[in-house]
């Protein structure tokens, strides 16, 4: 097979009968704008130069849902974010990342109720750090329609450059934005 270690130009002419990089997982070292389809999922991804987006939808015809939060001075050992599901989806991946300083880590749950503990989707805990956190294995994949999912912060702690009360590593609580967490939940209908 030929291999080309300089760009090609094809002067406006069309790809014709081109096939996406097939792989079971994503690449590692991957470049911004690179491409691939992941062969379990049946979903094309492109690294944006965070983290693989999906691009387009997906070879069964399914739709592609995001869920994104961004909530504000995360504190551990808090709940937050319920929101209610109506239509059956299958969670393709989660992707966390928190303000540089912090590291949080948090579950998801699937309840059948807005106040009654459900199941995590996963079986540790997700752990969001400033460079990004891409979670795609899962015990829980399959979301049902008329649940509920619900963020449950159990821990944050700062890891350099915030300042803490008493050296203790807690955020201070003096009414200020110390940090973001940001979650985006990535799920194809079913």
């Amino acid at each position: 097979m030929p291999t080309f270690k300089t760009d090609i130009d094809l002067q406006t002419n069309q790809l014709l009968n081109a096939v996406m990089h097939n792989l079971p997982v994503m690449p590692s070292n991957p470049l911004e704008g690179q491409m691939y389809y992941n062969t379990g999922k049946k979903t094309a991804y492109i690294w944006n130069g965070s983290y693989w987006a999906v691009w387009g939808g997906t070879s069964a015809g399914q739709e592609i849902k995001q869920f994104s939060f961004i909530i504000q001075n995360p504190i551990g050992k808090t709940g937050a974010l319920l929101f209610r599901l109506y239509q059956s989806l299958t969670v393709l991946r989660i992707d966390s990342v928190i303000t540089s300083g912090l590291e949080a880590s948090f579950n998801i749950e699937h309840r059948s109720t807005a106040n009654v503990p459900g199941t995590n989707i996963t079986s540790t805990e997700i752990v969001a750090v400033e460079t990004g956190t891409e979670t795609t294995v899962f015990d829980t994949s399959d979301l049902i329609p008329d649940y509920w999912l619900y963020i449950n912060i159990v821990n944050v702690s700062v890891t350099t450059g915030l300042p803490v009360e008493g050296g203790t590593g807690v955020i201070p609580g003096d009414g200020g934005t110390v940090g973001f967490l940001t979650i985006t939940i990535t799920c194809m209908t079913m």
